[in-house]
């Protein structure tokens, strides 16, 4: 399966297949291969159910069916041709021209399909796509069915957020010729100021000869190199940094007997990143993750609307913030691509979510729940193909500077330890960068087997949020409930003191005294409640030595100066 991102070129086309789509719900188990009842549509990429007013359809679980009409070219005979998607949700099967061409299960996971025998050229081509969001315990994002009160099916999900439904990324028919680039590894060998070595190995599908060219911004020729395997060094290299999202241009031509058959160009930013001392660490200097999570619940349009995606990439920095992370989910190229550009560090989560247990009481006879034969059968070779599939897709994004291999796993026993250490030990393999590798975790320190949490970099400590109940009242100035929102984090250091934190904040408080108003808008000493208790919360991680970055999961109870003012500090 060919997963190297559509691009338009002299050698390669690509048709986006964005936009309005038939579209029918379907019921009764309907057979719509070759054509879908016409008279409704929606908009492609989005959560199906946004589309819509009526509450039965904004929940609909089930089968639904996507239609698209799309002219290929009789240039395009002779290439090999492929649908490309990048997310659907949860499971699809795909037709063209009424043939069966693939089948896809996974949200958030990209799909691609090679089409070329069943297309008709000089024609309309039919591409009909059938869809089921059913939720089942053995799904990577799991839960449960249920009958709702109406006689409706309704999904119970064990995932903290929303899982979208339907084509919830971009869709595009894309060509490759016969001889080709397949994939390419970058890795920064050598950075210094005045110096970088780039290694690079690029894969090829035919016998054919590599040339390499490194431009910068405007195009200019920087450096060359010929075969798959090679290096390219770069003169007193712009460095990506934060804030100053500086990319250049790998050009990789495949050619064969003085013939071009392939260009690829791939974006590259020159940095290096990683934990040293149990510190971040970017191009030599000692970071502090300030981060922001982006919220797909509450920010309308944020995974497909380019204008509200960079709107809020450019918060997250005017905040004086230098990382977004996602709470669980896995974000689209376009968000990627723009962090890259704008020089926002991202941590990337894959949606290993929704599995596990909270509690020793939810387990069966004692036994633990990831090494059951059932999950090492089930869901482990889901999870599995999942990294494989996203750090693909993902790796050369110099904005990414780590991997998030499970969000919440819940209880997790000494028995549980050979699921994980599967698990890291792939991504390990696949990252030429060997970028930190991270879970995300909501439970005690206590509850969590030590031979696990050795096996990661770093451990996120999920959503710190206000204690709403001390001695039976809530109040935000009790000393107490400060101190002690904080206190699973100086567990985990005292615990494992060599181990790197990242403490995540909720940012939010119940019945807390409004912030702002007209009249002490710009008084920015003068804080609410929430601002108050959050500086207090960022103040006191700052004390604590294992924690190596901070997360806000929100900040709209924020005043921006008050958040700026301290995270300039």
């Amino acid at each position: 399966m060919d997963l190297i991102y559509p691009l338009q070129n002299a050698y390669r086309h690509s048709v986006s297949l964005d936009g309005a789509w038939h579209f029918k719900f379907d019921q009764d188990g309907a057979s719509w291969e070759k054509s879908v009842p016409k008279g409704m549509q929606v908009i492609v990429p989005s959560n199906v159910h946004d589309n819509f007013i009526d509450l039965h359809d904004r929940n609909y679980t089930g089968t639904m069916w996507f239609e698209r009409h799309v002219y290929i070219q009789k240039e395009w005979l002779g290439e090999l041709v492929y649908l490309h998607f990048e997310n659907i949700g949860r499971r699809a099967v795909v037709y063209v021209n009424g043939t069966e061409v693939g089948r896809h299960e996974g949200a958030f996971v990209p799909a691609s399909f090679e089409v070329t025998r069943h297309l008709h050229y000089g024609e309309d081509n039919t591409v009909i796509v059938k869809v089921n969001n059913d939720i089942a315990p053995y799904d990577m994002l799991g839960g449960t069915l249920v009958e709702g009160v109406d006689g409706q099916k309704q999904r119970v999900s064990a995932v903290p957020y929303r899982v979208p439904s339907g084509l919830c990324g971009t869709v595009h028919m894309t060509t490759a010729p016969q001889n080709r680039l397949l994939d390419v590894n970058f890795h920064i060998e050598e950075l210094c100021a005045d110096k970088a070595v780039i290694s690079y190995v690029a894969s090829i599908k035919g016998n054919c000869l590599v040339t390499t060219i490194l431009r910068d911004r405007d195009g200019r020729v920087l450096a060359t190199g010929v075969g798959g395997n090679g290096q390219l060094v770069l003169e007193n290299p712009h460095l990506w940094s934060i804030g100053d999202g500086y990319m250049y241009r790998v050009d990789f031509d495949v050619s064969r007997l003085g013939k071009q058959h392939d260009t690829y160009s791939i974006p590259i930013g020159i940095r290096q990143v990683g934990l040293q001392d149990g510190v971040w660490n970017l191009n030599g200097k000692s970071i502090r993750l300030q981060g922001v999570k982006l919220d797909i619940e509450n920010i309308p349009g944020i995974l497909s609307n380019a204008v509200v995606a960079r709107r809020e990439l450019q918060r997250v920095l005017s905040l004086g913030g230098n990382c977004i992370y996602t709470g669980g989910y896995v974000l689209p190229e376009l968000l990627l691509t723009m962090a890259d550009e704008m020089g926002l560090l991202v941590l990337d989560e894959l949606p290993a979510a929704g599995l596990g247990v909270t509690s020793i009481g939810e387990l069966t006879n004692h036994i633990s729940f990831y090494s059951r034969g059932d999950i090492r059968g089930r869901i482990l070779p889901q999870h599995i193909t999942m990294i494989r599939t996203l750090m693909q897709a993902h790796k050369n994004h110099p904005s990414i500077i780590g991997w998030s291999l499970i969000h919440e796993p819940g209880f997790v026993m000494q028995e549980d330890a050979p699921y994980f250490n599967e698990i890291v030990t792939i991504a390990g393999q696949l990252d030429p960068e060997h970028r930190p590798l991270m879970m995300t975790v909501r439970q005690s320190v206590h509850d969590m087997s030590i031979d696990v949490i050795k096996l990661f970099d770093v451990i996120i400590v999920s959503a710190l949020s206000y204690d709403r109940d001390v001695h039976g009242v809530t109040n935000a100035y009790v000393g107490e409930t400060r101190m002690g929102s904080i206190e699973p984090v100086r567990q985990w250091q005292a615990a494992h003191p060599s181990l790197s934190i990242m403490a995540r904040i909720s940012g939010d408080m119940p019945n807390a005294k409004a912030s702002r108003g007209c009249q002490n808008y710009l008084d920015i000493d003068n804080m609410g409640d929430a601002e108050y208790y959050t500086m207090e919360q960022l103040t006191q991680l700052k004390t604590i030595a294992a924690v190596c970055g901070e997360g806000l999961d929100s900040v709209s109870n924020l005043h921006p100066s008050v958040l700026k003012q301290h995270w300039s500090k």
